[in-house]
């Protein structure tokens, strides 16, 4: 009795040419997301509410309100919102004693 004849075929893949193919068809979006994210505004500027601070430090919004009041951070008025800047917050992270 004889095999039946197969119905797979055998497809040799060659990793090198589907990774250039891949970059091909990647490179325009890739360029177009590089475009998009270098026209949104400079993130280090952002004002930062106390929940971005809280977690930027990794502390709770009740050490954000204490270092509040004892005039460690020091917020900017938006209107009626309170904000901080990034600079601000990083000019507090400076004053820290560091650990020897």
């Amino acid at each position: 009795m004889r095999n039946p004849p197969s119905h797979h075929t055998t497809i040799e893949v060659d990793p090198e040419r589907i990774t250039d193919a891949l970059e091909e068809l990647l490179s325009p979006t890739l360029k177009q997301l590089s475009d998009l994210l270098n026209q949104l505004p400079n993130q280090d500027n952002a004002l930062m509410t106390k929940a971005d601070v809280a977690t930027y430090l990794n502390v709770s919004i009740r050490t954000i309100d204490t270092l509040i009041s004892e005039g460690e951070l020091i917020p900017v008025h938006v209107r009626s919102a309170r904000r901080f800047t990034r600079d601000s917050v990083d000019r507090y992270i400076n004053r820290l004693p560091s650990k020897r």
